[in-house]
C-alpha cells in the first residue's frame, strides 16, 4: 500500500490580511498577468482587484489613470475566486475590474498605471501603481 495524500486544507489562507489597511488590491496588468507591453494606437485591458478588508464596507468604484491623467472607471465588479481563495474571504470573491482603453496619443516608453479605490464609506487609497512600456 501505497502513502495516502496529504489532507487538502482548503480555508486555509495562502496571503494574510494586512491589520492596519482597508483596503487591498492589485493591478495584475494590461493584456494578460505580467504582460505589460502594449503597442501605441491598439486597445488595452488593464484589470486587476480590490477588496475592503472591513466586510461590511464595500468597493464603490476604482479609478484607472495613466501618467496622472484618468481614463475611467469601474462601479462594477466580477468575480475573483482566486482572490477569495487565497485570502479565504469569501467577501473578496467579488473583487475584479477591468478596464478597456485605447493608447492613443502615448508617445513610446514607459508610462505608469495607478489606481485608486474608493470604498462606500468614502475611505480611498491608491494600489501599487504598474509600469507599462508603449511601443510602435
Amino acid at each position: 500500500m501505497g502513502v495516502p495524500p496529504a489532507p487538502r486544507q482548503r480555508d486555509r489562507p495562502v496571503f494574510q490580511v494586512p491589520k492596519d489597511e482597508w483596503i487591498i488590491g492589485s493591478i495584475d496588468g494590461p493584456n494578460g498577468r505580467g504582460h505589460r507591453v502594449a503597442q501605441s494606437g491598439t486597445y488595452v485591458v488593464i484589470f486587476g482587484w480590490a477588496a475592503s478588508t472591513r466586510p461590511a464596507i464595500r468597493i464603490q468604484k476604482v479609478v484607472v489613470q495613466i501618467d496622472g491623467k484618468s481614463i475611467g472607471e469601474q462601479k462594477s465588479f466580477s468575480p475573483r475566486p482566486d482572490v477569495a481563495a487565497a485570502y479565504a474571504r469569501p467577501d473578496f470573491e467579488m473583487s475584479g475590474w477591468k478596464i478597456m482603453h485605447k493608447l492613443q496619443g502615448y508617445s513610446p516608453g514607459e508610462h505608469t498605471i495607478t489606481v485608486q479605490v474608493v470604498a462606500f464609506d468614502g475611505q480611498a487609497s491608491e494600489l501599487p501603481a504598474l509600469k507599462m512600456q508603449v511601443v510602435e
